[in-house]
């Protein structure tokens, strides 16, 4: 059955499917009981009585796979020789690798580790991290697996791809790569969502969170690299998803390791490109030695102790991008989500701070900061990255607070409580992670207009939407709340492709392969709505226009009646005639 399954894949491409497959095995050229080299990459021995084996399908005797079973043998995968004048930068050429993979009903000794891998001789090109292993799917069924990839350089004549555990039998078959189509042309830059945030001539950014170092999934010192073309010809502002967090950046104390944002911000600056930071002082993704619970100060510290780990920390990162890095998440979530409290009049201009090792060891009335007074921890915090980059831009962020509620209203009073103690904040983030159907559009543009009242910028700072019928609308709506908004500054997507997304409900532009969702378009229009806007010309007479209008082809032919004045620049690029004028729509 799944030889049929691949033959109409094969047929696909003939039939105009945006997709180009190159097989690499089938194993019917193989003789039954051919063996096929088991590599561990860490170059231990491979467990004893573990093989890769051409064999009969479990459910078909007429077809041929590869069967693997591993004994003791964590990190070892089977290894194929590349086809004949098939080269490692062919195998480049291509975004994703696929199969199709069988599991019988018997449960490896750790079931739950069950990683699949993929490397090009010696260089990792895919590979799942643990915590975040994916279902496998069920058993004694054949499944078709896809996984985009990270190309690289080398020449190797070889590639290793299977799964891997201490103990485990599976079996592979159809293994092939696989080009997708984007659905639009990146290398055209009036087709990105770039070229009109940058065209509005605003000022605006539209940025995106680049992956975990540890996903494997961007290289950002090749910018030939798929992923990374995405990013700089789609976004001209850049943050870190994960690697300038407290425990990466400084995982013992002093001791700090900048590999990944040292090459975030060359690729900024190769690119033109903004960077925010994120984030200087968050109560989760802490180091041992600062606690070991994300709710108390586990080393029982004094307050000096914490306050100088603190100045350390923000001071050594801020001074070393001084006038690199634009401006900074510099205290992260630090808000209770029960504020119920604020129902009591007498609490309407409060605020209340989450437990964290920061607000119970910094101060002795800080642990929910019921006397109004702020966390001396945020107080210092703004303070020393101030005094590290005097001309950055700091900013509060935090989640639950973008579209109103008792904790948008406590968000509010924080930040007018900073700007009232003279505090150095010049705005703060709205996060965004929304599920599906949730956005309160007006919510949103209300709470942004808030802060403007008090001189704040906002920035959109975490982005996504979790998929349903409404989220390429959803997505269109924010963009056009941030392109009208004059005080939202900046609007960031957390993360590039939906694969390696922190949420499972694909919640992101771009799918599994980068190719652009209609999320991505809705997005892109949003843009170019606010850019047509921008440069529309003033009529030259006084004359009223008709806001409806009908559009004729270069052959004179009606190709719309009656639509609106503003729609006829969404048309597809060409010349059109309307009012008698030839119209050219870019």
């Amino acid at each position: 059955m799944k030889k049929i399954c691949f033959l109409a894949v094969l047929l696909s491409l003939f039939t105009a499917l945006p997709a180009e497959e190159y097989l690499l095995y089938d194993f019917e050229n193989y003789e039954i009981g051919t063996k096929f080299n088991l590599k561990n990459v860490p170059g231990r021995p491979v467990g004893e009585g573990s093989y890769a084996v051409v064999a009969a399908d479990p459910t078909d005797s007429n077809n041929k796979v590869l069967h693997v079973l591993l004994v003791n043998s964590w990190d070892t995968y089977p290894e194929y020789p590349l086809p004949d004048g098939f080269t490692a930068a062919d195998f480049c050429t291509y975004q994703s690798v696929a199969f199709s993979l069988y599991r019988p009903q018997v449960l490896p000794k750790n079931n739950d580790y069950m990683q699949t891998a993929v490397w090009l001789g010696d260089k990792k090109v895919y590979q799942e991290e643990h915590p975040n292993y994916p279902d496998q799917g069920p058993r004694d069924t054949w499944l078709e697996k896809r996984y985009a990839f990270t190309p690289v350089e080398t020449e190797a004549s070889n590639f290793l791809l299977g799964l891997h555990s201490d103990n485990m039998e599976y079996y592979l078959d159809n293994i092939r790569l696989v080009r997708a189509e984007k659905g639009y042309d990146y290398t055209d830059e009036t087709q990105t969502l770039r070229y009109y945030v940058e065209k509005c001539g605003n000022g605006k950014h539209i940025g995106v969170a680049t992956p975990s170092s540890w996903k494997n999934v961007i290289d950002l010192n090749n910018d030939l690299h798929d992923m990374s073309q995405t990013v700089f010809r789609n976004f001209n502002m850049v943050v870190a998803e994960d690697n300038m967090k407290f425990a990466y950046i400084e995982p013992s104390q002093g001791n700090f390791e900048f590999g990944y944002t040292d090459a975030l911000v060359a690729f900024a600056e190769r690119h033109g490109m903004e960077v925010r930071g994120h984030t200087l002082c968050w109560h989760k993704q802490l180091p041992d030695w600062v606690t070991t619970s994300e709710d108390r100060n586990s080393h029982n510290y004094s307050s000096d102790s914490l306050l100088s780990i603190l100045r350390n920390h923000i001071t050594t990162i801020v001074s070393r991008y001084k006038g690199q890095i634009a401006e900074w998440d510099v205290v992260n979530e630090c808000l209770a989500d029960d504020q119920g409290n604020l129902r009591n009049p007498a609490n309407k201009d409060k605020y209340f701070l989450r437990p964290s090792v920061w607000s119970k060891g910094i101060g002795a009335k800080l642990e929910w900061s019921y006397d109004n007074t702020g966390g001396d921890f945020i107080d210092s915090a703004f303070f020393y990255a101030h005094r590290a980059d005097p001309d950055a831009k700091l900013f509060l962020n935090d989640y639950g607070v973008e579209c109103g509620g008792r904790k948008a209203d406590a968000y509010y009073n924080l930040a007018k409580h900073l700007i009232e103690k003279k505090i150095p904040i010049h705005g703060v983030g709205l996060q965004c992670h929304f599920d599906a159907g949730v956005l309160d559009s007006a919510g949103l543009v209300r709470q942004i207009q808030r802060f403007q009242e008090l001189g704040l910028e906002v920035v959109i700072t975490e982005l996504d939407i979790a998929s349903s019928g409404k989220q390429a609308d959803e997505f269109r709506t924010i963009a056009n709340i941030f392109m009208e908004q004059e005080n939202c500054s900046n609007m960031v997507l957390w993360g590039v492709s939906d694969r390696d997304s922190w949420r499972n409900s694909s919640p992101l532009l771009f799918d599994a392969d980068l190719a652009a969702k209609p999320a991505f378009f809705a997005v892109r229009d949003a843009l170019k709505r606010q850019y047509v806007l921008s440069v529309a010309p003033v009529p030259n007479d006084a004359r009223p226009q008709s806001p409806y209008v009908d559009v004729y082809n270069l052959a004179g032919q009606k190709i719309a009646s009656g639509m609106r004045r503003e729609s006829v620049n969404f048309l597809p690029t060409g010349i059109y005639i309307v009012d008698g004028e030839k119209v050219m729509v870019r």
